[in-house]
């Protein structure tokens, strides 16, 4: 499944080639199936994760680089978190693909159930592989207390996401009681003087 790796990153800089041509020389018909490769790259790269129990990522520093490795659980969380926001991409683009882009983000803009699920679903991996941090990290007590910031920022993100499933869950569900939670809490902002 190694190759996949190869696979991913052509996938997403075609995409972001084709995107960029279609953008910069007026070319529409290369911005779609661009979307469409970036998304299928960031799946494929969640895929990859969560079937080879292991994602690497390599962080740049100023004074050099090095490599964080995630395996089993947060591997697999990880790959959730791309594979989510791989195929809500895949979806756009094939909602565009079929001329029903603006529909789609109109129905999203006023039903927003499934893109909070998505995101809320997407931070709780994220969260979760953050909270269990790297493998790397297991290995020294001074880097696990050195990872300790991003753990503690994994797990508010994880308590954000349980939040943010539950406000998608009730928008999907109850949608007249998730409008009516909408105006309440809009109500009770401060108002910018005019």
């Amino acid at each position: 499944m190694r190759s996949l790796g190869v696979l991913e990153i052509l996938f997403i800089v075609a995409g972001i080639l084709a995107v960029a041509a279609g953008e910069r020389y007026a070319l529409p018909f290369l911005v779609t199936p661009g979307v469409f490769l970036i998304g299928l790259g960031i799946a494929a790269a969640g895929l990859e994760a969560i079937f080879s129990r292991e994602v690497g990522f390599s962080v740049a520093e100023e004074h050099g680089s090095y490599r964080e490795t995630f395996g089993g659980l947060a591997a697999i969380l990880w790959g959730v978190f791309f594979l989510v926001w791989g195929v809500g991409i895949l979806v756009f683009a094939a909602a565009r693909l079929f001329g029903l882009g603006e529909l789609v983000a109109a129905f999203l803009k006023e039903r927003p159930g499934a893109v909070i699920l998505g995101g809320a679903l997407g931070g709780l991996g994220l969260g979760s592989a953050l909270a269990l941090g790297s493998t790397e990290e297991r290995h020294s007590f001074w880097a696990l207390l050195g990872s300790l910031p991003r753990r503690l920022f994994g797990i508010a993100l994880i308590l954000l996401a349980l939040l943010g499933m539950a406000l998608g869950l009730l928008e999907v569900l109850a949608p007249a009681a998730f409008d009516g939670l909408v105006e309440s809490a809009g109500a009770s902002l401060p108002r910018a003087p005019e």
